[in-house]
């Protein structure tokens, strides 16, 4: 059985519209459901909520995170999702910039 290797691209594909946690580089973390992202790494939340030393601050619909503010992202198990929209035509990334689906 041979494993094919993802690549970066292949992995944020398959997470649009999945729970995630993304770290800025202030420390403060936003969790909440991938919109989208484009090649800079700007990526747009849906359900989203703000944490500051562990512990929630803020709660907001939609939030839109600066790409060169972000320290990581990852998949997050632990957020429940509730269907709502998945960013579509709201034009939540940079148009010509959007490089992995999502918003459109």
């Amino acid at each position: 059985m041979s494993l094919r290797k993802q690549t970066p691209s292949d992995f944020l594909k398959q997470i649009i519209g999945r729970p995630v946690v993304v770290k800025l580089n202030s420390g403060v973390d936003y969790r909440g459901v991938l919109a989208c992202l484009d090649g800079y790494m700007n990526i747009a939340i849906e359900q989203t909520e703000e944490y500051v030393n562990g512990q929630l601050k803020n709660k907001y619909g939609d939030a839109f995170l600066r790409g060169n503010n972000v320290r990581t992202g990852q998949r997050s198990p632990l957020i429940p999702l509730k269907q709502t929209g998945s960013g579509a035509g709201r034009g939540c990334c940079s148009g010509s910039a959007l490089m992995y689906g999502g918003c459109k």
